[in-house]
């Protein structure tokens, strides 16, 4: 059984395809598969991941019709041997220690899930270690779930991300844990994150920045997103669903209603920085939060237990379809973050 077991889906990569494969095949450890699943590419991309397995036996290829990149990842969990599960895209790549270092500390520490700190990677600039983890290791399960979201989730500390982390692979197979395969939401990473809190007992997190996600204009993170809100929300009646039939849902409640807020607090903080939307286009897609019915009590819930006044505020806003009054508060609160840091001088 390999140490880890490394999946990377590929669809028309050509172009970063190389660097990512040769940041995997140089890892200073070796006891490694590296499971490539071409997700049906029409360019260089299968003559790519052919040459490379002829070249190292640890190289498995996995070919399947295009089902997005959900499904290309699943198909990798599907055939992965690895003691632990590491998911890397096709157009980053990694750091030559990431995978020895990630291991030991899940093995030391007998971690469901470890998580490291990463770089992102611009055309003229490199923001460094964007997130701000610790090296530590979290008991979740004496923690409690609360004070966890609390601590590491509500402040972006172990991101959302799956391509930073390795899992422990008989911890996924023991719950079930796959990526969603309904094309209708965004954000697989994140849901198939918190699937994984609901279960989890031990994670360890080095500080060390070891991934590098390129920040590509083409990519799906920059482009408009129909329907966003109504994506997001779908996400947020799955993780319900989930909690209800693992029978978590006294533990997941206490902090739903807080993730459905940081949500539509992302959504409008992603169409109108990164989408460069209107306020009143913004309106219109938030609307659809009306359509679900946990929506209402979510927002009635976090207005009349939150601690946070920001979180009052907005939830009772949002309670009453006062769309464009929150993006005001909203905007004037994304306006003075960006002063703060600018004064600071710090990478925007």
């Amino acid at each position: 059984m390999p140490k880890v077991s490394i999946i990377v889906p590929v669809f028309n990569m050509e172009k970063y395809l190389a660097k990512c494969l040769d940041s995997l095949t140089s890892q200073t450890l070796t006891d490694i598969e590296i499971v490539a699943v071409n997700d049906e590419s029409t360019d260089a991309s299968p003559e790519i991941i052919t040459a490379y397995a002829e070249k190292d036996r640890r190289i498995r290829v996995v070919h399947r019709s295009n089902g997005g990149l959900s499904m290309a990842r699943n198909s990798g969990l599907d055939v992965a041997t690895g003691e632990y599960v590491g998911f890397v895209d096709s157009d980053d790549w990694v750091e030559r220690e990431m995978f020895e270092r990630m291991y030991e500390a899940g093995h030391r520490n007998s971690a469901d899930i470890v998580i490291c700190n990463y770089n992102r990677i611009f055309e003229n600039a490199v923001e460094r270690s964007r997130l701000g983890i610790e090296t530590e290791t979290v008991d979740v399960a004496a923690l409690g779930i609360r004070r966890y979201f609390d601590k590491y989730q509500f402040t972006y500390k172990h991101g959302d991300e799956a391509w930073n982390k390795i899992y422990r692979r008989e911890f996924l197979e023991g719950f079930g844990i796959r990526f969603e395969r309904n094309r209708e939401i965004f954000s697989e990473d994140k849901l198939f994150n918190l699937y994984c809190l609901l279960h989890v007992k031990k994670i360890s997190t080095l500080d060390s920045s070891f991934y590098n996600y390129l920040q590509r204009p083409g990519s799906i993170m920059y482009r408009r997103k129909p329907d966003y809100t109504k994506r997001q929300m779908t996400l947020m009646e799955k993780f319900e669903t989930r909690a209800r039939l693992h029978h978590v849902e006294r533990d997941a409640a206490a902090v739903f209603s807080d993730i459905v807020l940081m949500l539509i607090e992302n959504i409008a903080y992603d169409k109108m920085k990164t989408e460069r939307l209107g306020l009143f286009e913004v309106r219109r897609d938030l609307r659809n939060v009306n359509s679900f019915g946990f929506f209402k009590p979510s927002m009635r819930e976090l207005f009349l237990r939150s601690h946070s006044i920001k979180k009052r505020v907005y939830s009772l806003l949002l309670y009453y379809d006062r769309f464009l009054l929150f993006l005001l508060l909203k905007s004037l609160f994304i306006h003075l973050r960006e002063m703060k840091k600018a004064n600071y001088g710090t990478f925007q």
